[in-house]
């Protein structure tokens, strides 16, 4: 971000202090044509850079403001910030249901797909599955012990019913991510 001290005057502008709010810090400042050993002065003319970076704690739009205290007679200036928080992880879908399956027999795969968001490699703890009849559901995937930055892996879900009638499970991924565990509801029938 830049900010331009256009004043008309000859006298320096003082920054006595920069600050960013919600979920926004300032980085770093840094301006040119400067006093020696003065780096919150701006001469008139000239411009500084401030550096604002962006930490979300939640998903979805958010909002802050850059504030500018100098010694201007419209002090405090203040700069309107939006971001956008993604979750460090996603997975699709929520739930899997699958058709009618004779006991004792596997069904075809369903996918669930994890995908991370992260800077860095997400690890993976564990992929298990809890619920009522955790027994009849069995996985493979391709995660394996991490998934690295910005990619995807699969986890297949296969239906082997012990009993007949209404079987449940749920999906379990433990990983490094904020939004551990993600889990998938499963459902299906044996007959």
């Amino acid at each position: 971000m830049k900010v331009t001290n256009t004043g008309t005057g000859t006298e320096p502008l003082v920054l006595n202090r920069i600050t960013a709010s919600a979920n926004f810090a300032v980085s770093g400042l840094s301006c040119n044509a400067q006093p020696a050993g003065e780096s919150s002065e701006i001469l008139p003319g000239a411009q500084c850079f401030v550096s604002v970076t962006f930490t979300p704690t939640a998903v979805g739009t958010l909002t802050g403001t850059l504030s500018f205290t100098d010694n201007a007679p419209n002090s405090p200036q203040t700069i309107n910030l939006t971001g956008t928080g993604v979750a460090q992880v996603l997975w699709s879908p929520g739930s899997l249901s699958f058709a009618a399956q004779a006991v004792a027999t596997r069904s075809a795969t369903k996918n669930v797909t994890l995908t991370n968001n992260l800077s860095t490699v997400l690890n993976i703890d564990s992929i298990t599955f809890t619920g009522v009849n955790p027994g009849d559901f069995t996985q493979t995937n391709t995660c394996g012990s991490g998934v690295a930055t910005n990619t995807k892996c699969t986890i297949s879900v296969t239906f082997n019913p012990q009993a007949t009638g209404t079987r449940t499970a749920t999906l379990n991924i433990s990983d490094s991510a904020n939004n551990s565990p993600q889990t998938t509801n499963l459902t299906g029938t044996g007959k």
